[in-house]
């Protein structure tokens, strides 16, 4: 299962940070982040076996990451704390 952590405003000078561990399967190779150019100019580290990313952001300052969950064998719904 992957985690993932967002600290908005936390620090004056980075009014963002996000770190994300990904679990991905060994042939998985990843290459650092780079900037990529489409549309619209993005950076991003890439999955060379899936030629995908799991977390970016562009030039618009859109930010995205992709978690999974295992829910195989979940015999009970919990209900969320928050609600």
């Amino acid at each position: 299962m992957c985690t993932f952590i967002f600290m908005y405003k936390l620090l004056k000078d980075y009014p963002i940070i996000a770190m994300h561990s990904r679990y991905a399967p060994l042939v998985s190779k990843e290459v650092p982040p780079r900037v990529s150019r489409g549309k619209l100019r993005a950076y991003h580290p890439l999955d060379t076996y899936s030629t995908g990313t799991w977390i970016g952001f562009n030039e618009e300052k859109l930010f995205v990451a992709v978690t999974d969950q295992n829910t195989i064998g979940l015999d009970k719904v919990y209900r969320s704390r928050g609600l």
